[in-house]
């Protein structure tokens, strides 16, 4: 899929970052990805998800902001993040 039918009877590739649910009769059909916003059709851009909670966003520690998504990371020494909840840290000692 993440195709839409173009002026000429073509199917054209839907722009970066967006994609469609079923046959797109038009650009309009193609909607942005998880992570990303913008109208129809796009352009689809980065959601900032760390700009929340004093720029924590939904971690407990730092949060970094990546192409389409976010990273919770650890600055208190012997920390880590914790692999079954990856928005807190744990005490790796």
């Amino acid at each position: 899929m993440n195709t839409y039918k173009g002026d000429t009877n073509i199917c054209l590739p839907c722009p970066r970052n967006s994609h469609t649910t079923d046959v797109a009769q038009s650009l309009e059909g193609c909607v942005c990805d998880d992570g990303y916003t913008g109208n129809p059709g796009g352009p689809c851009d980065d959601i900032d998800e760390c700009l929340a909670n004093d720029g924590r966003g939904k971690c407990q520690d730092e949060c970094m902001n990546t192409d389409g998504g976010y990273l919770c990371l650890c600055t208190t020494a012997g920390a880590k993040v914790d692999p079954h909840n990856r928005h807190a840290c744990i005490c790796q000692y």
